[in-house]
């Protein structure tokens, strides 16, 4: 009996001696594989590293500054214009005016006898600093505002206008007809403006 225990040991011994070089070869170098002393292995992995994240720039859309409103400063007016007579269209409200201020528009009935229009710009007192009658210009080759009433004494009109003043501050830009039957503003148009010296 003390035989066959020493014969089975044997046999498990030899067995081992078989199975351990071959558990060794199996381990290669290209897995990394590390062998332990009891004939295990572990794989080791390197981990990649993460690359760092990509900033995109954040855009923000700058506003454009909205021009402040200027003190509206033209009187009360007498006889207001509507755009199928008259329609002003420089300059707009709120336009910062240096001298000279360029005027310009269309007027329904003011080629009639080359009547024109009467321009005069006013500073915040109310006081004229400057007062001009402007002839009308040719029609042909012209485009008339879509709201304005086109008739054969329909024209535009333009001038530069040069006035003085002494210190920056509102002003009103008036454009107007005069009445056949007294000489007084008709159709009357008033834009508020700042006057810059």
């Amino acid at each position: 009996m003390l035989r066959a225990v020493v014969f089975s040991r044997w046999l498990a011994a030899l067995a081992l001696a078989l199975v351990l070089p071959l558990l060794f070869l199996a381990c290669t170098e290209e897995d990394e594989e590390v062998p332990s002393e009891i004939g295990l292995h572990f794989t080791t992995v390197t981990p990649t590293p993460t690359p760092p994240p990509v900033l995109t720039p954040v855009v923000t859309e700058t506003p454009s500054p909205t021009p402040t409103p200027v003190v509206n400063v033209c009187p009360e007016n007498p006889d207001p214009a509507t755009p199928d007579i008259m329609v002003v269209e420089e300059p707009q409200e709120d336009h910062v005016l240096i001298s000279p201020a360029h005027v310009r528009g269309w007027g329904a009935g003011i080629g009639f006898e080359d009547a024109g229009v009467q321009v005069a710009i006013y500073d915040a007192t109310g006081e004229p600093v400057a007062e001009e009658k402007v002839p009308p210009l040719p029609a042909e080759g012209r485009i008339p505002p879509s709201t304005l009433e086109v008739t054969e004494f329909s024209a535009p009109f333009a001038a530069d206008i040069a006035f003085r003043t002494i210190a920056e501050g509102p002003g009103c830009v008036q454009v107007y007809e005069l009445s056949a039957a007294d000489g007084s503003p008709v159709h009357v148009v008033q834009i508020p403006v700042l006057l810059q010296p």
